[in-house]
């Protein structure tokens, strides 16, 4: 996806595709960034909103979100004008910025960071560098997956880009913690679309998937108590189609990935793991 195709977007009604059970289909969509507005404060006309007080959010995840956009969008377009950013709604600063910049324009921003601290955690404020493409994508792929939350399967293992092990999530009114590193699958096919940090934004294509084994198996800061029982069983299910994996490779895959569903993650997911292998 381009930096034209992300602003058109966020800031313009267009054409989607969805995969029904009578084949696939094509719908009109508003521009998501109004669709995330319109998540936080839509429907209030009869909620208690008036023109004496202010409307309350009815979507507290979707305030964050739209918040932390804004914010970006409005980071992004004061940079390039050198000056504060006017009071236009971020679809407008959005096209402005993108106007100006290239993909490959290099864009810092401010990006919350939970951290675990001895009082619990707490979020802190960060800096954050992108290209300008794939920061305008980030924002496509961050309303997307609230509208439409993609399916994950977790890596129990530092991101070999920043570190981060864990980040936190707000789920019912409550910091959930999860694996920074995850793989990203289709919503409809279940094939794996990428791999990606929560934390730092770093993302890995299907065709990465080796190199980024060999940076996790490299990583000496990997967990290594898992369940082994559960492991075992999908070790054998996929080593079925690959060459045999020794006990000392067995170890390290262990290492990698955690008990439960899934374990060892299946079909394309697996090929960013057989670089293990290598390491005999």
């Amino acid at each position: 996806m381009t930096l034209h195709d992300s602003i058109e977007i966020l800031t313009r009604e267009h054409k989607t595709a969805a995969h029904t059970i009578d084949g696939l289909e094509i719908h009109t969509r508003p521009a998501l960034l109004q669709m995330l507005r319109e998540a936080v404060f839509g429907g209030m006309e009869g909620t208690g909103g008036t023109a004496f007080g202010a409307k309350l959010p009815i979507s507290e995840t979707a305030l964050d979100l739209y918040t932390l956009i804004d914010q970006q969008i409005a980071e992004a377009w004061a940079a390039v004008h050198n000056t504060p950013p006017s009071t236009d709604r971020p679809e407008a600063l959005a096209a402005q910025w993108s106007a100006i910049v290239t993909e490959d324009t290099i864009v810092q921003v401010t990006t919350p960071e939970t951290r675990d601290t001895e009082e619990g955690p707490r979020v802190f404020r960060a800096r954050a560098e992108y290209r300008a493409g794939d920061l305008a994508s980030r924002w496509v792929d961050m309303i997307d997956a609230f509208f439409d939350p993609p399916r994950q399967a977790e890596i129990q293992a530092p991101c070999p880009a920043c570190d981060e092990r864990y980040v936190y999530k707000r789920k019912d009114g409550e910091d959930v913690r999860t694996s920074a590193l995850i793989f990203v699958r289709d919503r409809a096919t279940g094939e794996t679309r990428y791999a990606a940090c929560q934390a730092c934004g770093a993302q890995w294509a299907p065709s990465q998937f080796r190199y980024l084994g060999e940076l996790i198996a490299a990583n000496e800061t990997v967990e290594g108590s898992k369940n082994m029982t559960t492991l075992e069983e999908h070790i054998e299910k996929v080593a079925a189609a690959a060459p045999p994996l020794t006990n000392a490779q067995r170890s390290k895959l262990a290492a990698l990935f955690g008990p439960g569903e899934p374990a060892v993650p299946e079909g394309d997911d697996f090929a960013a793991l057989r670089a293990v292998q290598e390491e005999g």
